[in-house]
This record gives C-alpha cells, sequence and structure tokens, in this order.
C-alpha cells in the first residue's frame, strides 16, 4: 500500500481466504487501516470480495447475497 500511496496510483484489495462474511469484512477494516496509516484516500482503493478465489461455493452464494450489506458498511463515508 505505500507504493500506491506514494505513487497515487489505486489499489485492489482482495479477500483471499475466508470461512464466513464475517470474515471478509474483517480482513477488509484491516486492509483499509493498513492502506490509510500508509496515506492512501479510501477513494484510492477498490474491496474485491474475491468469488472463487479461496472460498466455498456456499460462502460465495453468502457473500453475493451480502454484497449490499458490505457495500453498506465499507461506502464512502
Amino acid at each position: 500500500t505505500a507504493v500506491a500511496a506514494a505513487s497515487g496510483a489505486g489499489l485492489v484489495m482482495t479477500c483471499p481466504e475466508a470461512a464466513c462474511v464475517a470474515d471478509v469484512a474483517a480482513y477488509f477494516r484491516a486492509a483499509l487501516d493498513r492502506a490509510e496509516a500508509d496515506g492512501m484516500d479510501r477513494r484510492q482503493v477498490c474491496l474485491d470480495v474475491g468469488i472463487g478465489f479461496g472460498k466455498t461455493r456456499e460462502l460465495d452464494r453468502e457473500l453475493i447475497m451480502q454484497l449490499p450489506l458490505l457495500r453498506r458498511e465499507f461506502a464512502e463515508q
């Protein structure tokens, strides 16, 4: 995140593994905290739940169903 912050580039943060939607939310909170600590503006960051990457099909389905909730939680304030 420090390189992206220094260059002004955007950054996509993908949750690599999770057991539940709460794990994905926790990963995003930590990732955004790290990015902001490195000087990134939240508007430079795109959060990707990582459908199909290291998750079960059931969790993929649950993440899709919970996208509106995640969006509300992580939308720019």
